[in-house]
């Protein structure tokens, strides 16, 4: 996607590199990826992917009220009951909320939180300050947006300071 911000001769190298980079993988696919086709020829065959199955825990069952959708079960506290609970899914169910991204994130902190982190991602797509400068800043959110169901870093402390630099 970067290629098509770029002008003039870079344009055309960038294109010329992307393809040789192409060429290189396709050959040596089986050294670079056969493990990991391997690895997901196995789980499809037993049908039981882990992320869709914590997918649908964490999205349909696992809430102990209807105002929970809205606010969120909350952040666990290992000492309490309810991290407790968690720490049990998490060692006998393997179902992490991490795993599951923006649903993981909508089980714990509810569906403003969503609205949110989808509305900032949205704007920042959208924004109307960009220009050439700087305008590789919305493919930061448009990675962002797509990785949303892979990973929810947003509630990442360590990330806050950074959105707040890239947001300023």
């Amino acid at each position: 996607i970067a290629v098509f911000f770029v002008k003039g001769m870079n344009k055309v190298y960038m294109i010329i590199f992307l393809c040789l980079a192409a060429l290189v993988a396709f050959k040596f696919r089986d050294r670079l990826f056969g493990q990991y086709v391997e690895l997901t020829a196995d789980q499809l065959k037993y049908g039981d992917d882990i992320r869709m199955l914590s997918a649908n825990f964490f999205l349909t069952e696992y809430w102990p009220s209807r105002f929970a959708r809205l606010i969120g079960n909350g952040a666990a506290y290992a000492a309490s009951r309810y991290g407790k609970e968690i720490v049990n899914i998490n060692l006998y169910m393997h179902f992490y909320r991490s795993d599951v991204g923006i649903i993981g994130a909508y089980n714990q902190f509810g569906l403003l939180y969503v609205l949110n982190i989808l509305w900032l991602n949205i704007k920042g797509l959208t924004g109307k300050y960009f220009n050439y400068e700087n305008g590789y800043m919305r493919l930061f959110f448009l990675n962002a947006l797509l990785l949303i169901v892979l990973s929810e870093y947003y509630a990442n402390p360590t990330v806050i300071p950074f959105y707040c630099l890239i947001l300023y």
